[in-house]
């Protein structure tokens, strides 16, 4: 699916992008998150280079030995979820605006480190792929003029038929719109310039 949408929008950049479509595309992804936000794009990852494409794999301190093991290139971005403390990890699990306000606070002071780094990847790109966390990436990606594509793990668009992603419980179609909307403002102060 990945592959057939990547086509199709590089078939609209040109002649020289269609060409390049029927041989090996280079294949940015950008992975923030832990574990359940970086491995499965490990495996697209290794999917896309099996099928000839060349993948760069960004992702956070710690996530080496499976990038590596995938047979794909990897750039390390700071910060490394795993090492968060464990009053950090507490609001993590207790979901929510808690949730929301943690990862705000344990992203912000590495932002432009990090945007730095997707500029370096985004650079080398024919597409540019990103998890739900990177969505900044989409400006990264229009400013160097190559496609990109957000592939969200979970639904992101606020919605009252259920609760927002880290929200344990519904809270009614007024109540998870809201909640929806005041996380997209958060994620978008956090990739703000401070």
């Amino acid at each position: 699916m990945v592959q057939y949408a990547v086509t199709r929008v590089l078939n609209t950049k040109g002649p020289e992008a269609r060409e390049r479509t029927w041989g090996s595309m280079r294949v940015g992804i950008i992975a923030l998150g832990s574990t359940g936000d970086v491995l499965p794009f490990v495996g697209l990852g290794q999917a896309l280079a099996e099928a000839g494409h060349v993948v760069t794999i960004a992702a956070h301190a710690g996530y080496e030995d499976p990038i590596r093991d995938a047979g794909l290139t990897g750039v390390e971005l700071p910060l490394n979820p795993r090492n968060a403390d464990s009053e950090v990890q507490a609001r993590i699990r207790r979901g929510g605006i808690a949730a929301l306000r943690a990862i705000t606070k344990s992203y912000a002071p590495h932002g432009q480190a990090i945007a730095e780094k997707v500029d370096d990847v985004a650079g080398q790109c024919d597409v540019l792929l990103y998890s739900t966390l990177a969505w900044p990436s989409y400006c990264t990606a229009q400013a160097h003029g190559i496609p990109s594509f957000g592939l969200d793990l979970q639904p992101m668009w606020p919605t009252g038929a259920f609760a927002p992603v880290m929200v344990p419980f519904s809270l009614g179609l007024a109540g998870n719109r809201f909640l929806a909307r005041q996380g997209q403002r958060m994620m978008v102060g956090a990739a703000s310039p401070r």
